[in-house]
């Protein structure tokens, strides 16, 4: 979790300063007392390369934050498909 350096994004923008969030995820199966790795992926979600307007960037951390978020829960999903487990429009 990088806040980066809000300054620098709102006097400078086009990504100067900019946030990141780096995630790491692992699917298991828990059957009793084991646990089997299906899948694991990681995502990076940054913040706007856009240049701020008026010291407004619009985002943030928690921005990021939710873009990972749904970076990992699309990659479950295609994980899911690919095991036949959900059907293909599932993504939509």
């Amino acid at each position: 979790l990088d806040e980066g350096n809000r300054m620098a994004r709102t006097a400078i923008g086009f990504g100067a300063g900019g946030t990141e969030v780096r995630a790491h995820a692992q699917l298991y199966r828990v059957q009793g007392e084991e646990a089997q790795l299906l899948t694991g992926f990681q995502t990076i979600a940054r913040s706007s390369r856009l240049p701020s307007v008026a010291g407004v960037t619009g985002d943030s951390v928690e921005a990021d934050a939710r873009r990972a978020a749904d970076a990992i829960v699309t990659e479950i999903l295609r994980f899911f498909i690919g095991q036949d487990w959900l059907p293909p429009d599932a993504l939509q």
